[in-house]
């Protein structure tokens, strides 16, 4: 079986179905290390949401489940170098404080700003028109 990688970002080249997967990843997704290899992870609470990323975008890397105490999670988790140096030139970074939006064209802004909220995301403006973009961890009912 042939395996494809993801095509890194490039910001010049960017459809709005992959500014909203890059909004999911800046707000749902980790970098790290697996078994001694740098990996993304791509992770959300809903299988099916997961499953169809993973068939939308043809993501050649399985749906794996992770259960913990509390919660149960489903990943996608890939050692893809170029693909992830993409998204860090593109403002990603793992400690969440440090994001920055990329600059793209409105409409595909709105598109990435759809995927950011569909994972952890939310979007702010205050009332002085400073606008931003916080992750949120968790809420407590």
């Amino acid at each position: 079986m042939k395996t494809t990688k993801l095509a890194p970002y490039n910001i010049n080249d960017i459809s709005p179905d992959r500014a909203w997967l890059l909004g999911f990843i800046f707000s749902d997704s980790t970098i790290g290390n697996h078994l001694g290899k740098r990996v993304i992870r791509l992770y959300h609470k809903d299988k099916s949401l997961m499953l169809t990323i993973k068939e939308h975008f043809n993501i050649p890397y399985k749906v794996c489940k992770q259960v913990n105490k509390t919660t149960t999670v489903y990943f996608i988790r890939f050692a893809d170098a170029d693909f992830m140096n993409s998204i860090e030139r593109l403002g990603f970074s793992q400690d969440r404080t440090l994001l920055k939006v990329p600059k793209m064209d409105i409409k595909r802004t709105k598109y990435f700003i759809r995927g950011f909220l569909k994972g952890k995301g939310s979007y702010f403006q205050e009332t002085n028109g400073t606008r931003g973009y916080k992750v949120i961890y968790s809420l407590q009912k």
